[in-house]
């Protein structure tokens, strides 16, 4: 008689390891908690304290040091239009626009010089006085310098008048505006100090309970800034011990969880597995493993199997064995029994499945760092733009994305293209709302009013080959960069889901002119001339102009008057060059009497404009007039520029009460700068406008649009009159040198490692600008246009041609071989 096999429980090997692992994972976290509570976190929290006195004391400096630089440039030009006749009792404070001057004088030295000089004449009232006036008639500027009398604290400001020099204002400046500047708030107290000659300080302004714990100089003075923080405000804005508890809890509470996973998920994955497997084998199936642990107990099965099989097909072979004389039925030694039935009928051994590897033929250099574009039929073919939507539907599904919006341009690549995608988003589960044809600003406006926060934009420029681009937004973010490396990614390892999405129309023209038009209030109606032709300024133009119907319809709305500019494609070219769009909209401007002209670029989204009288804006003079307006109901805001805006423009949104922020010159770069400074508008040179002032953080050029006209009709002034009042420079338009992206980048490290630039403020944000006192250049990597993009800007046309030679020179150096544009 045979034993028949039993089982028995042994000790659970795989438990007692997850146990094992938990425990060590346990022990270094432990670990680090205890670390971070006991020896972290406490230095954490003094080191934060010093960096946040030092940061709050660095921005009350600078505040006070731009009113300096106000205050002396309102003197210098006091200086240079002064007469040498003019007497004390015409420089009253009032007269010459310094009301808080305790007194202005004018000390003629003529042929006196300066060594006669006593307390007394011309006013002056000490030797500080007389050592101040001495150095302005030297050809000095000095800084301000603090003195006290009779208890009071008064500041002197000298500058040499007449050219050549024939004497020296002299302003005694109150402290008042001083003691406001430095007065105690809710981050603590501050205190003014003069350094003196012989090594000492006086107080200038403010006062201090205790000692200080920062300190900053302030920018072209003699003086130093000393702050004392609140222990109330650093409890406020320091991290508390609860953050760190909270951290724990929530690292403890995820680590509980992970280890309960840990230990009841393995056992019902293994057993789902070997079930599968078996019924599999059962069946005759190919074995397919996705548990490689399990591999050899496959293996076992389709040997048994295979066993089994021969063994049956010998037995049907051999002589039958007559029946026992009990009539009962047994199976003889040469028939085995086979315990399940379905062995009987498998054609062949299973076996093990492996998946032939896959030719990657994905044209990678379409997926660029804003979105993916490429020519429609070779390069975005059907197959490619059904993988497309697969990767999106399963990135769809991983970040809780259930519908996407999706809109087009009017062509007809463009509307195929949209039809392909559709088919695959919704074979994946996802829900399609339709905008149809409409822009970009369109469909992100449509991710803050619909149900749907993410989606598609479809464009094309036609030619004999259309290129169409695919333009992303998850989540009201455009997909830049990573995001698109993501999508490439999921392509490549074939994710993909399965569903049935559905598809509606959204209509969403209507519901944005309507939002335009209840916030954007006009005073009176203006005359626009608005250029109709598709895709300024962009080879291969699009046939149907949809940015630039949508702009009609909204101008209209707004009870304005529109005109068509009708401007002429340049035939030979395919496209319109800017500059002959701007000249020949300028001349229909003046043709019509219209208040401004007006292009939006339906390709990169930028608002271009025209003055009544022609002129082209440029997009930094643009910026000056919204931002002022938008400074004057939020004094304080930030005013997000780039790389390439005027020196004029940071000192200007200065006066106007806001606070300059320069940034990188790409869209990406300005965005983010704006939503992480909380600032309310932002601009890049190219035209692109963003708002968080009263409309949502995307750019919008239809918006910037609206916006700038309730501006103009709210102005007695034109538009030309406006931009007359603004500072202005002599300036190029920007050049470009087309470059292969290596090229580029190997100048641009060679550019920024220049040492050469003496006298120069250099910096690197974006690529190299360098800054002197009569102008400024830049030069930087311009991706979008395949090239590098130079600008240069001058006070005048000498100090213009020199910068331009400097960065020639240096541009010369970096790559020999380059043909120079300038």
């Amino acid at each position: 008689m045979t034993n028949k096999p039993s089982m028995d429980m042994g000790v659970n090997r795989l438990r007692r390891t997850f146990l094992q692992s938990i425990v060590v994972v346990g022990l270094g976290l432990l670990a680090a908690f205890l670390w971070l509570g006991a020896i972290r976190e406490p230095i954490s929290l003094a080191t934060s304290k010093s960096k946040l006195a030092q940061v709050a004391v660095d921005g009350r400096a600078h505040i006070i040091a731009l009113y300096l630089t106000d205050l002396e440039e309102r003197i210098e030009q006091l200086a240079d239009s002064v007469e040498p006749y003019t007497t004390t009792t015409q420089l009253t404070p009032e007269a010459v626009g310094l009301p808080d001057a305790a007194a202005v004088s004018y000390i003629p030295l003529g042929d006196l010089g300066t060594v006669r000089i006593s307390p007394g004449d011309h006013g002056l009232k000490s030797h500080i006085d007389i050592d101040i006036v001495r150095r302005a008639f030297a050809g000095e500027q000095p800084p301000p310098e603090s003195i006290q009398r009779a208890e009071t604290i008064y500041t002197l400001f000298a500058r040499g008048a007449g050219d050549p020099l024939e004497g020296v204002i002299l302003v005694e400046m109150t402290n008042d505006r001083l003691n406001t500047l430095v007065s105690a708030s809710e981050e603590g107290q501050y205190q003014l100090l003069q350094r003196q000659s012989n090594g000492g300080f006086i107080k200038v302004a403010g006062d201090l309970a205790g000692a200080s714990a920062a300190s900053a100089r302030v920018t072209g003075s003699l003086w130093s800034l000393q702050f004392q923080p609140d222990e109330g405000w650093l409890a406020v804005i320091q991290p508390a011990w609860w953050s760190l508890a909270g951290a724990i809890f929530t690292a403890l509470s995820g680590f509980g969880l992970g280890a309960y996973w840990l230990l009841s998920r393995p056992q019902k994955v293994l057993e789902d597995e070997v079930s599968r497997i078996l019924a599999q084998a059962d069946q005759g199936l190919t074995i397919t493993i996705s548990t490689p642990a399990l591999q050899p107990v496959a293996k076992s099965l389709i040997d048994l199997n295979s066993l089994v099989r021969s063994k049956l097909a010998a037995s049907k072979a051999s002589p039958q064995t007559a029946p026992v004389t009990d009539g009962s039925s047994r199976h003889t030694p040469e028939q085995p029994s086979i315990a399940r039935e379905g062995l009987e009928a498998a054609p062949e051994s299973p076996a093990v499945s492996v998946a032939p590897e896959q030719d990657d033929s994905i044209p990678e250099h379409i997926f660029e760092d804003t979105g993916i574009r490429g020519l429609a039929e070779s390069e975005l073919s059907g197959t490619l733009i059904e993988q497309i939507g697969r990767a999106l539907a399963a990135l769809c599904a991983d970040k809780g994305i259930s519908a996407l919006l999706i809109a087009r341009d009017g062509e007809a690549s463009s509307d195929k293209l949209r039809t392909q995608l559709t088919q695959a988003l919704v074979a994946g589960g996802v829900d399609i709302l339709d905008l149809e044809e409409v822009p970009l600003p369109l469909l992100q406006f449509a991710t803050y009013s619909t149900d749907a926060d993410s989606g598609i934009m479809i464009t094309s420029n036609s030619g004999q080959e259309p290129i169409n681009r695919l333009q992303l937004i998850f989540n009201r973010q455009l997909v830049t960069g990573q995001g698109i490396e993501e999508i490439l990614d999921a392509i490549r390892a074939d994710k993909g889901t399965s569903g049935s999405g559905h598809i509606s129309k959204q209509p969403i023209t209507e519901a944005y002119q309507q939002r335009v038009v209840a916030d954007i209030s006009l005073a009176l109606p203006l005359k626009v001339v608005l250029d109709h032709t598709p895709g300024a300024n962009t080879p291969g133009s699009h046939t149907s102009d949809t940015m630039g119907a949508v702009a009609a319809s909204l101008i209209e709305s707004l009870g304005c008057e529109v005109v068509s500019a009708d401007v002429m494609t340049d035939n030979t070219k395919g496209f319109t060059p800017l500059e002959e769009t701007l000249s020949q909209l300028g001349q229909k401007v003046i043709a019509e009497g219209a208040d401004l002209g007006v292009t939006i670029d339906s390709h990169r989204g930028r608002l271009l404009t025209v003055t009544n009288e022609g002129l082209s804006v440029h997009t930094d003079q643009l910026l000056m007039v919204l931002a002022q307006d938008v400074l004057e109901r939020n004094p304080g805001a930030d005013v997000i520029y780039d790389v390439n805006f005027t020196r004029h423009f940071a000192p200007f949104i200065t006066r106007c009460g806001g606070r300059p922020q320069m940034t990188a010159s790409d869209h990406k770069s300005v965005s983010e700068k704006l939503v992480d400074s909380n600032g309310l508008i932002a601009a890049t040179f190219s035209g692109q406008f963003f708002f968080i002032d009263r409309w949502f953080a995307f750019d919008d050029a239809l918006y910037a649009m609206a916006r700038l006209l309730e501006v103009l009709s709210s102005q007695s002034k034109s538009y030309q009159e406006m931009l007359s009042s603004l500072p202005v420079s002599v300036s190029i338009p920007e050049l470009l040198i087309p470059l292969e992206s290596s090229d580029r980048k190997k100048i641009m490290r060679a550019l920024v490692s220049h040492p050469e630039f003496p006298g120069a403020r250099i910096t690197t944000l974006d690529g190299l600008r360098i800054d002197y006192a009569d102008g400024w250049g830049v030069i930087r990597n311009a991706p979008d246009d395949s090239a590098l993009a130079m600008r240069v800007e001058g006070n005048d046309n000498a100090s213009l041609s020199r910068i331009k030679g400097v960065l020639k020179n240096a541009l010369s150096e970096a790559a020999p071989e380059l043909t120079m544009p300038l």
